[in-house]
């Protein structure tokens, strides 16, 4: 019963998933970046998809693997957020300013994709298990 419904939802987001997404109107400068950002916001949903496979309902109860996904989030919405302040702001501002503004970005967007492949690659930390269970014995 719940099959069609599904169908029809991947039927119309599967080509989205393959097609590159559309650089909004006047962010041209950032297309790089705007890439990064797609980028590494795929990884982040296939880490949480990977991370509710593995943990199950108990998910819950690994605090620093949630923790390191959301600050994951939060450095892809800081550089989002810093590409569209700037092209908002990039109208407004004489020509001389404007690169510098591009470049304040640009290195804002190597510091948060930095940060990102750090939470990422080291979401399930092997010392995880033993601060948990060292928690655990401590709060007793």
């Amino acid at each position: 019963a719940a099959l069609l419904p599904a169908l029809k939802f991947y039927a119309a987001h599967l080509p989205k998933l393959v097609l590159r997404a559309a650089v909004p109107s006047g962010a041209e400068p950032f297309t790089r970046e705007l890439a990064g950002i797609n980028r590494r916001s795929r990884r982040l949903g296939r880490s949480l998809m990977a991370a509710l496979a593995v943990f199950g309902p108990k998910l819950d109860r690994q605090q620093l693997v949630l923790g390191r996904l959301v600050e994951a989030a939060a450095e892809l919405l800081a550089a989002s957020a810093a590409v569209a302040r700037a092209v908002e702001l990039r109208g407004a501002l004489p020509v001389a300013d404007v690169s510098e503004l591009d470049a304040t970005v640009r290195h804002a967007c190597v510091l948060a994709f930095e940060a990102v492949d750090e939470r990422l690659r080291t979401l399930r930390h092997r010392s995880d298990a033993s601060g948990y269970s060292l928690a655990q014995r401590l709060a007793v």
